[in-house]
């Protein structure tokens, strides 16, 4: 009786292992997280080269409708995700990366609204890295340690945007929001990159073990 009790236990401990193991998002929606964000700055450069748009238009009617965008990609790669892998929306660990998210996006809206009220626009781009750098160590902590390159990769980016920002007096128009988010996507797809390389060692690992 006790024979079974601990084989049940270490069956169940066996599953929730393998739960936690699972990926929460599909590496593609890094990858289309990077390109949204890239086409953004260059939709950005030119409107900034050729409208008289100021920095709250910009805002309101090209960067939230893409960072709406983003949130929508990232909710259908978990739900097809979820269907693919068949583990629950709703678990613990679901949970944590959503209110992870949702105060994130908080956060960046809460801040984003503090730079236009103190017209400290310039520095919209420098905050942006930084808060991308802590959330993605936050995730490498809690999701994957495959978040962890990412991280270190905006935090050396903030460093640069701060030194750049104090040194240099003239930027010409659109080139900030340019540069910011071709570091932004080449960051992201980073991130994906990494992401499907240690799923697919995880694969490997599982398949490896099936066979012994």
């Amino acid at each position: 009786m006790k024979e079974d009790q601990k084989d049940n236990l270490e069956a169940i401990q066996s599953i929730l292992s393998k739960m936690e193991k699972l990926p929460i998002l599909e590496p593609w929606a890094f990858y289309l997280w990077g390109i949204v964000i890239t086409a953004g700055g260059i939709i950005h450069f030119f409107l900034a080269k050729n409208t008289l748009m100021n920095p709250v238009q910009f805002i309101l009617f090209l960067w939230f409708p893409i960072t709406f965008l983003g949130i929508i990609i990232e909710t259908l790669a978990m739900i097809i995700t979820s269907k693919k892998y068949k583990f629950n929306l709703f678990s613990h660990r679901i949970k944590k990366l959503f209110l992870l998210y949702f105060f994130t996006m908080i956060l960046f809206l809460y801040l984003l609204y503090i730079m236009v009220e103190v017209r400290g626009i310039a520095y919209i781009p420098s905050v942006l890295l930084l808060l991308f750098s802590v959330m993605l160590c936050v995730f490498g902590i809690h999701i994957s340690e495959a978040f962890l390159p990412g991280s270190y990769y905006f935090l050396f980016f903030f460093i640069v945007s701060i030194i750049v920002k104090n040194y240099t007096h003239h930027i010409p128009v659109g080139i900030t929001p340019l540069l910011t988010s071709i570091i932004f996507g080449i960051g992201v797809l980073f991130c994906g990159i990494f992401y499907q390389k240690e799923l697919f060692n995880k694969n490997d690992n599982t398949k490896s073990n099936e066979d012994e």
